[in-house]
């Protein structure tokens, strides 16, 4: 007979949130690195200005900082809001 689902060890289930928050972060800094490594390999191989694909990329960074600011902007007022409601 199969045992249940639920106790089946996920391998998620069995970290701590410390090893998943350095497992997330190793996973930002390796893709910041894989990131970086294509913008050089891009400059070399199509011979482009580093300095006109940095810009690009800087300004996709403020871009999507942008972002995250005015998201979580909007989390704090909704947050904010339904404690004051209380």
């Amino acid at each position: 007979m199969k045992e249940p689902m639920s106790r089946i060890p996920r391998s998620d289930s069995a970290r701590s949130d410390g090893q998943r928050q350095r497992r997330l972060t190793r996973t930002i800094v390796l893709g910041s690195l894989a990131v970086a490594a294509a913008i050089a390999w891009l400059a070399i191989e199509w011979e482009a200005d580093l300095e006109e694909l940095l810009g690009y990329a800087l300004v996709s960074l403020l871009l999507v900082l942008f972002s995250v600011a005015l998201a979580s902007a909007g989390g704090v007022l909704i947050w904010a809001l339904r404690r004051r409601r209380r």
